[in-house]
């Protein structure tokens, strides 16, 4: 307030600490609102807390909602000396290959000069030809030098590619294919023949007996959905390489283990606020959230999908038979020799309780439904909870404005009771000094 009081001053009172005594009795109501609007600041945190972890359980649901995230296949090879294998989920089978030929492409090495910058080279009419397509050219005074050379040859765009290189005691001009296809020579002005020539190639590699030929070191379409990257020929007598393509049963085991993790991150934090604490205990996220019926919801729904039986499923038809069984507060544990035994038994059976066949739809894809509606932008269990908060802390925002407003007119109104005091009774105790005055002047006349 813009007014100075000095209270006190007439009637000997500390009316500063009266009235700051009597608002904070006045402001009580204030309190409790401001209080209310911390409690769902920290409601809103903890319900973004829990929208986390469902989020995490989404994500591992996802990834065993469909057949190809399942039915990965992983490669196996004898030797890895001669090629590497990749499978983007190739047929589960076994294969023999042999690396007869690496491709490669024609390179040529000419004469050797001093420098490769000097202009020493002979002038005249030079002709490369690749794939029996001539392409001519000049060399003169202001090209005749091998960095001149080599330059003009790459802007023919021919399908060769010329570069100068070092042998330690001379610079030689060096021609190399762009492509296993491209046979070319290089002919006139006295550049003679090279020294060194090596002719294109493709590779050639058997594949259960069959000759399988390629341009370039990798071989696909041989076998469906899987490559080989060759690296090195087998010298005779070759011994061929098996080449096995399974199921990834521990790529699999790695999805439900975190699948698992997920689930349990979400029940104990459900389960946790629920829990007794003793009143000097600080509050957590899950506690906070005792009681919201869009929590207890979540819980209930999530051990329903757990229990979904796949009926078409084979050997196995749930995740019980997979090893995962249900813990009193609402955790899971899995026994890894259980799934272990069923995913080396029964692969495909494994697969269609998680993500079904034809006939039926498995347990993941109505849990990945649940998790993408939970954790919606729009409507999901956090986004709900958000719009409700918002609605509400706006609500106590305007109540706080208007007592604020209130409680600053109440000060005013009570220092203005106080300063009329004070003016009475400074009133009151000129009055007195004057009449003591007065009687003490009296008396020392009649004496």
């Amino acid at each position: 307030m813009s007014t100075i009081t000095f209270g006190g001053l007439a009637t000997g009172m500390d009316t500063s600490s009266i009235v700051e005594s009597l608002m904070e009795i006045e402001r009580l109501p204030l309190t409790r609102l401001e209080a209310k609007k911390t409690a769902q600041a920290e409601r809103l945190a903890a319900f973004e807390e829990f929208d986390t972890m469902l989020e995490t359980l989404r994500t591992s649901v996802s990834a065993m909602s469909l057949t190809s995230q399942v039915q990965q296949t992983k490669v196996t090879s004898s030797n890895d000396s001669y090629f590497s294998a990749t499978s983007t989920n190739a047929t589960p089978g076994s294969y023999k290959v042999e690396v007869i030929e690496m491709a490669q492409v024609g390179k040529q090495i000419f004469t050797g000069y001093a420098s490769k910058s000097e202009h020493s080279l002979s002038t005249g009419s030079l002709t490369l030809t690749v794939n029996g397509t001539d392409y001519d050219f000049t060399v003169d005074s202001d090209n005749n030098s091998l960095e001149d050379l080599a330059s003009t040859i790459n802007g023919l765009d021919a399908g060769v590619t010329a570069s100068v290189m070092f042998d330690g005691d001379n610079y030689r001009l060096t021609l190399t294919g762009d492509e296993v296809s491209n046979e070319f020579s290089l002919t006139g002005a006295g550049i003679g023949d090279p020294e060194f020539s090596e002719s294109p190639s493709r590779a050639h590699v058997t594949i259960d007996g069959v000759d399988v030929y390629s341009d370039t070191n990798t071989i696909t379409g041989a076998v469906p959905n899987l490559t080989f990257d060759l690296t090195q020929i087998q010298e005779e007598p070759r011994t061929a390489v098996t080449v096995t393509v399974g199921y990834d049963s521990s790529g699999v085991k790695d999805k439900i283990l975190s699948f698992v993790d997920a689930y349990n991150e979400v029940m104990t934090f459900i389960s946790d606020g629920y829990s007794s604490t003793s009143d000097d205990e600080e509050s957590t996220s899950s506690q906070i959230l005792r009681g919201e019926s869009s929590v207890t919801s979540v819980k209930r729904r999530l051990q329903s999908l757990l229990t979904a039986s796949v009926s078409t499923a084979g050997s196995y038809q749930s995740l019980a038979d997979l090893g995962i069984s249900t813990e009193r507060d609402g955790t899971l544990t899995l026994d890894s020799t259980t799934l272990d035994a069923a995913l080396l038994a029964d692969f495909e059976s494994v697969s269609k309780v998680l993500v079904g066949d034809d006939s039926s739809t498995g347990v993941m894809k109505p849990f990945k439904t649940y998790m993408l509606s939970a954790t919606s932008y729009l409507d999901g269990v956090y986004a709900t909870a958000e719009d409700s908060i918002e609605r509400i802390t706006e609500s106590l925002d305007s109540q706080i404005d208007r007592i604020e407003t209130r409680l600053e007119a109440r000060e005013e109104s009570i220092l203005a009771q106080f300063t009329a005091l004070e003016t009475l009774v400074s009133s009151m105790n000129s009055t007195s000094d004057y009449l003591t005055a007065q009687t003490e002047s009296w008396n020392n006349l009649w004496s």
